[in-house]
């Protein structure tokens, strides 16, 4: 409960501080009607510290703010976003009045101005909650953050029904922490190397709440307790070179089972032929103009075509590919070979190689992609 005020109390903030918090919070914010707590954010303010929150049932992320404000005592005051956002301008100090029922938004820029805006009740907003008591599960470095939102999320489908195609799986796997998605017709497999926990629960958490995070990452540390609602991240964003914003996420996470991709990636002594073609080849497919029309890329010993409904088709000759057979003793089958190009683009943003490997037992079966840290499994397409 929020005490009564019986005066009102100010507030002085940073603008620019503010600002910065309130923009990192944006992708969270959902206008949807019966959801109104998402169009607010709550600013909690105790000494030394302010913290801006805001949540759409999914995901609450709390941002703390680099300058707290002036220490007048302990609140917290819910307001709407936009209206917020659109009060406060950039430069010099913000004083945020409170009272009761009202925020009076106070700035000299240069002159003075007063915007008040409806303050709502603290007791409607979604509490925080409880941080789990259980250790680090496991950290993401800069790197593994843009894998995770490069490589493996693009794998997800979250218009399924199945949840587990929905979202991204976080599981130990022997020193590392592995993160997958498939959508049906292709699976991602990155691993990170900073696992605290071999003994961490896995635990599913959607693509489309995870999208909602904020784009400079540099850290993130994850805990999470068995059967909890919520997985918990403690967060560090690169505002600058030699700045960063600390952060607080609890994202929730989706109940059920995800498949053991173990089962469908396929193992190294059944695979039999390796495609070796040029990673500008497979770079220049895979980033062609598609829109919704079919495409092909097609794989046949000495040559790569992409074929694309209504355009020319494009055609790369020569030692730009190869077929190697991976049976000792055996000429490479000389067959034809069709994947989608769109499910490469992932691969040549992963695989930093000066050619693309491609894997498989035969044109029907799928195509497997890998290095040291990624695997990519792509289904075929079947020309009946």
């Amino acid at each position: 409960m929020t005490a009564t005020i019986d005066t009102a109390v100010s507030y002085r903030l940073v603008a620019d501080d503010l600002i910065e918090a309130l923009k990192l919070l944006k992708p969270i914010i959902t206008h949807r009607y019966g959801l109104e707590i998402a169009e607010r954010v709550r600013i909690d303010f105790s000494r030394g510290k302010t913290t801006v929150t805001a949540t759409n049932s999914d995901l609450m992320l709390t941002v703390e703010l680099r300058r707290p404000a002036w220490y007048v005592g302990d609140d917290s005051i819910v307001v709407d976003y936009d209206h917020l956002l659109a009060s406060v301008m950039p430069g010099s100090y913000v004083h945020l009045e409170v009272t009761d029922d009202t925020v009076t938004v106070i700035q000299n820029v240069p002159t003075e101005t007063r915007v008040e805006l409806k303050r709502y009740p603290t007791e409607e907003y979604l509490p925080t909650p409880n941080p789990p008591t259980a250790k680090p599960a496991f950290a993401l470095r800069e790197r593994d953050v843009v894998n995770l939102r490069e490589v493996v999320m693009p794998a997800t489908d979250p218009g399924d029904s199945r949840p587990a195609l929905q979202c991204v799986y976080f599981h130990p796997y022997g020193d590392y922490v592995a993160m997958e998605a498939a959508d049906g017709y292709r699976l991602a497999r990155t691993l990170a190397p900073y696992l605290y926990d071999r003994e961490m629960t896995p635990f599913m958490i959607p693509a489309d709440t995870l999208k909602k995070l904020p784009r400079r990452i540099y850290a993130m540390r994850f805990t999470y307790e068995p059967d909890a609602d919520y997985a918990m991240a403690d967060i560090q964003i690169k505002a600058t070179k030699d700045r960063f914003i600390h952060a607080r996420a609890f994202l929730k996470v989706k109940p059920g089972y995800f498949p053991d991709l173990n089962m469908v990636i396929p193992r190294d002594d059944e695979l039999t032929t390796e495609i070796r073609v040029h990673r500008r080849i497979i770079e220049e497919a895979a980033n062609a103009k598609i829109g919704k029309k079919l495409a092909y890329l097609i794989l046949r010993p000495g040559e790569v075509r992409f074929e694309l409904a209504g355009a020319p088709t494009r055609v790369w000759e020569g030692d730009q590919i190869q077929f190697v057979s991976l049976i000792d003793g055996e000429e490479p089958a000389c067959q034809e070979y069709r994947i989608n190009p769109v499910f490469c683009r992932e691969m040549v943003k992963a695989i930093q190689d000066s050619e693309i490997r491609f894997r498989t037992i035969s044109p029907r079966h799928a195509v497997k992609v890998t290095n040291f840290e990624t695997t990519f499994v792509v289904m075929p397409m079947v020309v009946r």
